[in-house]
């Protein structure tokens, strides 16, 4: 049964990594700060990374949906947020 996560507590241009088995159905960016951010989600796998998107500007006070009911598989690689701001951020997903 999928549930829904929220994920909080960025360092600066770190990847953190959500907690998904099989795959992810929903991302969405929140910026929960005064001022713009940036913002990438990607894929890490053994061999290389990828991203889903690369330096997404999101005003603030606003949220962007990054994958709105499509199945994103992800089993054997894990699935990243990057943000450029340590606080004010948050991730909410299904997985």
């Amino acid at each position: 049964m999928a549930k829904t996560k929220v994920l909080t507590g960025f360092t600066a241009n770190a990847p953190q990594y959500l907690n998904n088995r099989g795959g992810v159905t929903n991302i969405v960016l929140a910026n929960q700060t005064s001022s713009t951010i940036t913002a990438s989600v990607g894929i890490a796998t053994p061999r290389a990374t990828a991203y889903y998107i690369k330096d997404l500007t999101i005003d603030a006070n606003t949220s962007v949906d990054v994958l709105d009911g499509s199945l994103l598989q992800t089993e054997a690689n894990k699935l990243f947020v990057e943000t450029d701001t340590t606080n004010g951020v948050h991730v909410i997903y299904t997985a």
